[in-house]
């Protein structure tokens, strides 16, 4: 399966968050950033969705191609970065589908929980 093509890209917000620290036994949070990144993004594959860890599998789920660096949620020691799509906050998941062999970065988005 082929990744998406990058000329149906738009400018999308990523907020990243700092891991947390603590202070006197409690969690402070990170500092966040926001920035802008081009990308394409489609719905997910049920292919893909397979990749996802299995607590996720069900929940709306996003393909996001872009060469910006993105966090995932499954790399240690870091916060996952957050995707605003279509004014929904969505994580950032790793995609193994596509092992950084590309010019671009293939990643997947999973909508937050609103709770």
């Amino acid at each position: 399966m082929s990744p998406l093509p990058m000329h149906n890209r738009k400018q999308y917000t990523v907020t990243r968050r700092g891991a947390a620290s603590w202070v006197k036994g409690r969690a402070q949070p990170g500092a966040t950033t926001t920035f802008e990144i081009w990308a394409s993004i489609a719905p997910i594959t049920r292919k893909r969705a397979q990749l996802l860890p299995e607590g996720i599998r069900s929940q709306d789920a996003r393909t996001v191609v872009t060469r910006a660096d993105l966090q995932t949620a499954e790399e240690g020691g870091q916060v996952a970065d957050e995707i605003e799509i279509d004014g929904e906050a969505f994580v950032i998941h790793e995609c193994p589908e596509f092992p950084g062999l590309l010019a671009h970065e293939t990643v997947l988005a999973v909508r937050k929980d609103r709770n």
